[in-house]
């Protein structure tokens, strides 16, 4: 008989028990999935854009290209890449690729510079990937129908690639729909296996450096995935995930949005007197 296990994080509700050969399976997943990115420059292009976009607002500046989205703000490379896929039934064969969207779709972009829509007419049916920079966010919108009849399976959404440099030091926040924390996880120095918390509407990745916020609008989920292992190589580092439902015969819509905050102001240190004349100095922590 098959073994299963629970995943839980500590103060979380337990998450649906998965068997050993499906965390294998999502590890492949993963791997598969960088894999088709790695190559798909290298497939010739019909009758995708002859190069990749570039848009710019205020602080940030965004590229869309086989390899997906990326994101400097201020000059940092907040994402490397990104991709989304929608697997068949046991992650056998892919439904909808956004490498493969690229290279079937057209790109359009808006007269100010600000926005950049990539759509695709796909065997199984329609996909557009929208990035769109508004004040001081960026914004996704992902948006595709399955043609009816088609078995659809996992579905896997890396909305960004944040370096590995950028992590270390890091605290993870995640937060629900009513903007309170729910976990807070501080980043292991060693990379772990699959997610480094729970999902929630939201995370904020804080280093002493910035704040990357990630949040899930709508009714939409997001969880911070590890990747910081050698077989991601270039990628390494911590991708926000999530897993918008995708139905034959139907539509999705998933909208997210990013944005880069100042870090917290350190803490100062604090005095308490315990006595008469006994002072002890103290920080708060927590």
């Amino acid at each position: 008989m098959e073994q299963r296990e629970a995943l839980s994080w500590p103060g979380c509700p337990r998450l649906a028990s998965v068997s050993r050969r499906e965390v294998t399976a999502m590890t492949f997943s993963h791997s598969l999935a960088v894999l088709l990115l790695l190559i798909a420059a290298a497939v010739p292009a019909m009758p995708a854009p002859a190069a990749p976009v570039t848009l710019q607002s205020g602080d940030w500046n965004a590229t869309l290209g086989p390899t997906g989205l990326a994101l400097t703000h201020r000059g940092e490379a907040i994402s490397g890449g990104s991709y989304f896929h929608v697997f068949a039934p046991e992650y056998q064969g892919a439904v909808f690729s956004s490498t493969e969207a690229w290279r079937r779709g057209t790109v359009e972009v808006s007269p100010d510079g600000r926005m950049a829509t990539l759509t695709a007419r796909l065997p199984n049916g329609p996909f557009s990937y929208r990035v769109e920079l508004v004040g001081d966010t960026a914004r996704i919108t992902i948006r595709l129908s399955v043609n009816e009849g088609v078995p659809v399976g996992p579905v896997e959404c890396s909305l960004l690639q944040i370096p590995e440099p950028l992590v270390k030091e890091g605290v993870i926040e995640v937060w629900n729909a009513a903007g309170l924390i729910t976990h807070r996880e501080p980043v292991p120095a060693t990379p772990v296996r699959g997610g480094l918390a729970p999902s929630g509407q939201g995370f904020t990745l804080k280093t002493p450096a910035r704040k990357i916020v990630v949040e899930a609008l709508d009714f939409g989920s997001v969880y911070p995935f590890d990747a910081r292992h050698e077989r991601y190589a270039a990628r390494r580092g911590v991708w926000p995930f999530s897993s918008p439902p995708a139905r034959a015969g139907s539509e999705t819509v998933a909208r997210f949005l990013i944005r880069v905050e100042p870090p917290d102001p350190p803490r100062a240190a604090g005095r308490i007197t315990l006595a008469p004349r006994a002072v002890a100095s103290a920080i708060l922590t927590g």
